[in-house]
């Protein structure tokens, strides 16, 4: 397998089954399975927490620095004292702050206080932000040049475990290595391993960026920690994360986790895929996606638009999970559950804390949820929504079959969430065009930033190149709340670029891609379950392709249970 796989646009390899383990074989393979999972797991066990501070010039503002006294003197015995030290140096740049923040264990904090912290910080920046591209709103020639990028702040919180996390799953590496040459002439047992060493690969890499951030932190303080010579070792390429070629090496990091994509004229790969660039080229010749009035939409069957509430999604979920046996009740303690959650701010199946907690499974709607039944922007139909988060819950179950704990909720494989996204928006799509007849929009406005950034452009260039985009595709939007939506969406694209002033032609974070990727790839499984980076396992007998696609095929259609005599009674009894 080469270094960068190619960007998942389809699964082109043959699924059929090219070598079949002997009985005897296939015990060493459970048994291997057994003794790597046990290896691996307390390892993955290992939280690393991180979290960002975007816009931290607000600290600078009289309102910025109390928050900034508040935090210190929450966080260490003398505050008080010591942050009156600082006040003598007070100067208003950010290498002031920069110091102040490297003083601060942010470990100490509750999650909610961090983000708590990390939301004032954010919407100020985005407030001046919107702000300053506000004569974008009636001249798209506007120019970015004279608005300054915020700046950033990243924090991992306990960096002793990432280090430590990360010593260990290399460790775990050269071991499976030395082990798997046991197994040549068994070609089962070999091709586990295989997957095994693959899983540890994506686990370290999707660590260093974690691991440079802690490095920044060492090298500003100027302090000589013990743990520094270990740092060290762990990161690839020496101290070539320090300035030039820093986000080069980023970007590397990302293709080997999200994949390659086309050449470019150095040579060197982009991230972008050649069906997303056609598909990209595709939408900027529309003039516009005309969409229907929402507030007045109706069909045959549904009736007028209605809006959804946290209740009544409530007992849709529970539908379509009783119809197909999946709702948690005395019969059935291991089904699902749904929550009406004032904590979560949106919509989700739980499945993070299901390693930790096989009996939580949960989807959780906040209270506050209000949706229109019929929808296109910037929501579906509800019934494509929960088409969307069925098929998560469905592609858990089918994952059961498989019997290997490289595919259980501990372990789980490498690279599978493009797939499995991509099996959600098709569900979506299915539901949102052949039974409301609506459009599902493809989302290229990340590919128009990512495009920008590899030309040069900095975050606020990118900003102006998703905003753009997006404007062109939907011409009767708030120009307003398309700003919003771009200055957020792009966040994700420089999620790991420190300097967001930079014009290096980096992209360091692909995975936005995805939302583009998922609409193009072609699944041989209905749920997602198998990732392309796992079909050697199906070639060499350790997975039944056939076990996987008998499970998923029992499953219901949503529209097949939430008929319309269903829909009226849901909203009757809300009346």
């Amino acid at each position: 397998m080469e270094l960068y796989p190619d960007r998942p646009t389809g699964i082109d390899n043959d699924t059929k089954v090219q070598y079949s383990p002997s009985p005897e074989e296939q015990l060493l393979v459970n048994e291997a399975d057994d003794y790597l999972s046990k290896l691996l797991e307390p390892v993955l066990n290992i939280d690393i927490k991180t979290f960002t501070l975007f816009g931290i010039e607000y600290f600078l503002t009289d309102e910025g620095y109390m928050l900034l006294h508040s935090i210190y003197k929450e966080a260490t015995k003398n505050g008080l004292l010591e942050f009156a030290s600082f006040r003598k140096t007070r100067t208003e740049n950010l290498q002031w702050v920069i110091s102040v923040l490297d003083r601060i264990d942010f470990s100490q904090f509750s999650k909610q206080r961090r983000d708590e912290i990390a939301g004032i910080i954010s919407k100020a920046a985005e407030q001046r932000l919107q702000k300053s591209f506000s004569p974008l709103l009636a001249d798209s020639n506007f120019n970015t040049e004279g608005i300054e990028a915020p700046m950033k702040y990243n924090v991992v919180l306990e960096p002793d475990k990432a280090i430590d996390k990360v010593a260990k799953l290399r460790e775990i590496k050269r071991t499976l290595m030395q082990e798997r040459t046991k197994y040549k002439n068994q070609k089962a047992v070999y091709t586990l391993y295989s997957a095994y060493i693959q899983k540890m690969n994506v686990n370290i890499t999707s660590l260093i960026s974690d691991l440079v951030h802690i490095s920044d932190k060492y090298n500003r303080r100027g302090a000589d920690f013990d743990k520094t010579k270990a740092l060290k070792e762990q990161i690839p390429y020496g101290t070539s994360f320090k300035g030039f070629g820093r986000n080069r090496n980023l970007a590397r990091l990302d293709r080997y986790l999200h994949g390659k994509g086309l050449i470019r004229e150095n040579g060197d790969y982009t991230p972008i895929g050649k069906s997303a660039r056609e598909t990209g080229e595709k939408l900027s010749d529309q003039q516009g996606i005309i969409l229907p009035d929402m507030d007045t939409y109706t069909t045959e069957a549904y009736g007028e638009n209605f809006p959804v509430d946290a209740e009544m999604l409530k007992e849709m979920f529970e539908e379509v999970l009783r119809a197909n046996g999946l709702l948690r009740s005395e019969e059935n303690p291991n089904g699902w559950t749904v929550y009406l959650s004032s904590k979560a701010r949106n919509l989700s199946v739980n499945t993070e804390s299901l390693a930790h907690n096989p009996s939580g499974k949960r989807i959780n709607i906040p209270v506050d949820f209000v949706r229109a039944f019929y929808g296109i922007k910037p929501n579906p139909s509800v019934m494509a929504t929960i088409a969307h988060e069925m098929t998560h819950i469905f592609r858990r179950e089918v994952m059961k079959v498989i019997k290997l704990q490289l595919y259980s909720d501990r372990i789980s494989p490498p690279r599978g969430s493009v797939v499995s996204e991509g099996a959600a928006v098709r569900a979506e799509t299915q539901v949102q065009t052949e039974v409301f007849n609506l459009p599902r929009e493809i989302n290229g406005d990340y590919l128009a930033a990512a495009m920008r950034r590899l030309e040069g452009g900095n975050f606020l260039e990118c900003v102006k190149a998703f905003y753009d985009s997006y404007i062109h595709h939907f011409p009767q939007e708030d120009r307003k709340e398309a700003l919003k939506l771009a200055i957020s969406r792009t966040r994700r694209i420089f999620r790991h670029t420190q300097n967001l002033e930079s014009h290096d032609p980096e992209v360091t974070q692909s995975e936005p891609l995805y939302y583009l990727e998922q609409s193009l790839i072609t699944l041989i499984d209905p749920y997602g379950v198998i990732s392309p980076y796992l079909l050697p396992l199906i070639q060499n007998g350790v997975i039944s392709i056939n076990s996987i696609l008998s499970v998923a095929n029992k499953f219901q259609l949503i529209s097949e249970i939430l008929t319309p005599d269903v829909i009226r009674r849901i909203k009757e009894m809300k009346k």
